[in-house]
């Protein structure tokens, strides 16, 4: 569970990111 924890934490910036640039691309 710890693991998988981990690999969320890390995925999640990069969706943020992701989802930050989308935004600005759609804006």
């Amino acid at each position: 569970m710890s693991n998988a924890k981990s690999r969320r934490d890390k995925l999640m910036p990069l969706q943020r990111a992701a989802l930050t640039k989308l935004g600005i691309e759609w804006a």
